[in-house]
């Protein structure tokens, strides 16, 4: 299917997130099957572009929301791909949204190349954060090991750039199963209220270089003042989550922890959401403990100093928290 262009009504500059007639709510998700953050963010100018997969039926309003706020869009059919090959229903259509027609068809034209580094620029990605991601595709690196990397590359980690929730960079389609079940564990979270979707918990969409990356975490502040102007509930329920330590074991394996961390221990006074697809055996044993301890390949569950459980496999503790807390 050939891209369409959408000539909107365009608003003035000054239309955006931090205007009161804007209102990214639960409603929009839902009904427009758009990643809110990302339509905050290139409304905020906080990136100039966003390339998302959404259904074929979204169209029309897609369009509405593009014409109301002062963008452009482009949709753009799906071929079948691989089982290697990220999730692109035949029902779907790639969007790009964003302030500038002649970038967005640049973006079209970069994505269809697989010109990684050009689709990087235009979405409005740090440099640096660009060429790391092509060092890790030209080392064959998976994307999980890529997070593992940029956690061994950082020095602090703050909410800005928690991104362990955004899985659409990270999807593969051999992964459609278990992406599926991770939303069923999570459709009756409160904070699901709030976001609409898990899609919605991250404040940044690339893998940054590192945690501690200066651009990103200007990205991410920015987008996250944009997010509490439109929603300030949304916002709440977005920063609750990414200020929190997570033990990682997987691109669906994973716990959250109200309490506190460094790169080898976490002591806690309890799990968060969201749910993940930890094995119930482990969970449980997770959620009896107060501390956990990661090293030489081995994770170890503690309660009271007292050993209770744990396995032998490697895990990293992710130590997110508030900048100064």
């Amino acid at each position: 299917m050939p891209p369409e262009e959408l000539h909107g009504n365009r608003k003035s500059a000054a239309a955006g997130p931090g205007r009161a007639d804007f209102a990214p709510t639960r409603s929009m998700q839902v009904k427009n099957g758009i990643d809110v953050i990302e339509l905050i963010a290139v409304m905020a100018g906080a990136k100039p572009a966003m390339m998302v997969t959404v259904e074929k039926s979204f169209m029309p309003s897609l369009e509405a929301i593009a014409g109301n706020y002062g963008l452009h869009c482009l949709f753009e059919g799906q071929e079948d791909r691989s089982s290697k090959g990220p999730i692109i229903p035949r029902n779907d259509v790639r969007l790009f949204m964003g302030t500038d027609l002649g970038e967005l068809e640049k973006l079209r034209r970069d994505k269809a190349k697989g010109d990684n580094e050009g689709v990087g620029k235009s979405l409005g990605y740090p440099d640096c954060c660009v060429q790391s991601l092509l060092n890790c595709i030209a080392n064959r690196n998976d994307k999980e090991s890529y997070i593992r990397e940029a956690a061994e590359r950082s020095s602090s980690f703050p909410l800005y750039t928690n991104n362990i929730f955004n899985f659409s960079s990270r999807l593969q389609k051999r992964d459609e199963t278990q992406y599926r079940e991770l939303f069923r564990k999570n459709k009756n979270a409160n904070f699901i209220r709030h976001l609409g979707n898990m899609m919605n918990m991250h404040l940044i969409s690339h893998m940054p270089c590192s945690y501690d990356c200066k651009e990103s975490c200007r990205m991410g502040r920015r987008v996250l003042r944009a997010v509490r102007e439109a929603d300030g509930m949304m916002a709440y329920e977005i920063e609750k989550t990414l200020a929190h330590p997570v033990l990682f074991m997987g691109k669906f394996r994973f716990a959250v922890f109200d309490g506190a961390a460094d790169r080898r221990c976490i002591t806690y006074r309890s799990v968060m959401p969201p749910n993940s697809l930890l094995e119930r055996k482990l969970l449980r044993s997770i959620k009896e403990g107060d501390s956990i301890e990661v090293e030489n390949g081995e994770l170890r569950i503690y309660r009271e100093n007292r050993h209770i459980g744990g396995v032998k496999e490697a895990a990293d503790i992710l130590p997110f928290g508030r900048p100064g807390a």
